[in-house]
């Protein structure tokens, strides 16, 4: 973990000393978690409507419609269901939170126009914990994470713009991938949908 930190500070200083502007940006939206195993007929478990923030900051070099985007993201969901990964099966409540470090390559063309679309892609580093009712000791996880998604961008003025931003976040790929045995909440898939606003800092 100390090292994914000190491999994303390294990048951030070097990508702000070579870049030609700066945004912040923060945002907020909702989505679906967990689709695969939500839509399992053979498992009675219920994730509910998430909710996620994240901010981030993008360096973009000079003249290139190309960035890089430091993000980190939050995304909390309520669940319910019986224990499948357990011999009980007992019926539980539990909270999911996951907390996601992403480093993405941006595409958004520059121009004068007040609406543009975009796309981003990139890997990142979750740190999940999941809190069950009436446990004293949550579950820790930690894995990597792939992030596609879109980006709508529409120029409030030169300072600030409105950003529309449709993902899919791809949750331990490898473990899911391979024919280990699969695990509540981990190997899976989140589509979320959030809306931001960015400030040019540079």
């Amino acid at each position: 973990m100390m090292k994914i930190k000190l491999a994303v500070l390294l990048l951030t200083v070097n990508a702000l000393s070579y870049s030609q502007s700066l945004e912040f940006g923060f945002n907020v939206g909702t989505g679906a978690t967990y689709l695969v195993e939500n839509s399992d007929e053979n498992v009675n478990i219920n994730y509910k409507t998430p909710a996620t923030i994240s901010t981030d900051l993008k360096f973009t070099p000079e003249n290139s419609n190309f960035g890089v985007v430091v993000r980190y993201q939050f995304t909390g969901t309520s669940v319910d269901g019986n224990k499948w990964f357990d011999l009980s099966e007992s019926y539980f409540k539990a909270r999911v939170n996951d907390n996601t470090f992403l480093l993405l390559l941006e595409y958004l063309k520059r121009n004068e126009k007040k609406l543009n679309f975009g796309a981003n892609f990139g890997m990142g580093y979750t740190k999940q914990i999941i809190n069950f009712e009436n446990e004293d000791l949550p579950t820790n996880n930690s894995f990597p994470s792939i992030q596609i998604g879109g980006l709508i961008n529409y120029k409030l003025n030169n300072k600030l713009s409105l950003k529309l931003q449709p993902s899919f976040q791809f949750f331990d790929p490898i473990n899911g991938l391979s024919n280990n045995k699969l695990n509540l909440a981990k190997e899976d898939i989140h589509f979320l949908m959030q809306l931001g606003i960015s400030y040019q800092l540079k």
